[in-house]
């Protein structure tokens, strides 16, 4: 009844959508081909495709399958799931929603259902996605010799060459068994594909400075930050890191950033802390750890 019931809500919610089209640009054909290239912002991708359900009706799989991803992308887990259970219930090894499905798991840190999921997905045809959340699941749930995971993440490239997230996925694998210099090309290539995405400039700064590489680490960092639309980790690493260089203000600033996205973590809090005693505000860091304190304890700013 629940499901029936949620399935009678999205169809509402689809059938509105028709009310409220978002405007294409002369160079976007339709709805339906728009939704299908999965480019745009998720917000706006849901209202596209929402549109595109209703003009071509619900028996649109492929269509679902997106907008399931960004609803997902959306925080809207409930309704993403359902889409998918409709079109598994239609299709069982439909891969596109066996990848959605999987990665769902994924970003939940169940990898062992990941894992289960995405085998299911190349079970019904070999995909990029498919290698590659497998070869991740597989690595981040501790259960794939790294001769499996590179198998898998270079099958994935191979499918995709300009599949960045596979590329940085590799690199956090050198970086993770105390590789950097491995990380470094396989980072390179995948700038290379795209030179602005700030998760793979940041994660270029990790791997230059695990080789102590101190200014093209720092220079990749900041193009991370420069892009507007850098990681909080791009943040908390490049206040670590000039707080050991001794760049005490610019670690202030990034470690309060830190605060601003992460309020309730310890990290951006001592780091903070610490940069204003290296200024020589000792008292302002031990009031601002004690205010950040009262919320509840924490074993990192306590001690």
């Amino acid at each position: 009844m629940k499901q029936v019931l949620l399935c009678a809500a999205l169809s509402v919610l689809l059938a509105s959508a028709a009310a409220a089209r978002p405007i294409l640009s002369d160079s976007q054909k339709s709805y339906a081909s728009v939704c299908l290239e999965d480019a745009e912002p998720a917000d706006r991708l849901a209202s596209i495709c929402e549109v595109a359900i209703a003009d071509a009706g619900a028996g649109a799989a492929d269509i679902r399958v997106v907008l399931a991803g960004a609803y997902d992308r959306m925080d809207k887990r409930v309704q993403a799931r359902a889409l998918l259970d409709d079109v598994l219930t239609e299709d069982p090894a439909h891969t596109g929603a066996l990848n959605v499905l999987g990665w769902m798991h994924w970003e939940a840190d169940d990898f062992d259902q990941a894992s289960a999921i995405f085998q299911r997905s190349l079970d019904a045809g070999a995909t990029a996605q498919g290698f590659a959340g497998l070869a991740s699941s597989g690595r981040q749930g501790g259960i794939l010799d790294e001769r499996s995971f590179l198998q898998l993440i270079d099958t994935a490239i191979a499918m995709s060459p300009a599949y960045v997230w596979a590329m940085r996925e590799k690199a956090w694998f050198y970086i993770d068994t105390d590789r950097p210099a491995e990380a470094e090309p396989v980072l390179r290539n995948a700038l290379d594909q795209d030179a602005d995405i700030p998760w793979t400039l940041y994660t270029l700064g990790v791997a230059l400075f695990d080789q102590d590489k101190l200014g093209p680490a720092l220079a990749a960092l900041n193009q991370s930050v420069a892009t507007g639309d850098a990681p909080t980790y791009a943040y908390l690493y490049r206040a670590r890191k000039n707080d050991w260089l001794e760049n005490y203000r610019r670690a202030l600033g990034d470690a309060e950033r830190v605060t601003q996205d992460w309020p309730d973590a310890g990290e951006g809090s001592l780091w903070k802390a610490r940069a204003l005693t290296a200024l020589g505000l000792r008292p302002a860091a031990v009031t601002w750890l004690r205010q950040f304190l009262e919320d509840g304890h924490n074993g990192f700013a306590n001690y």
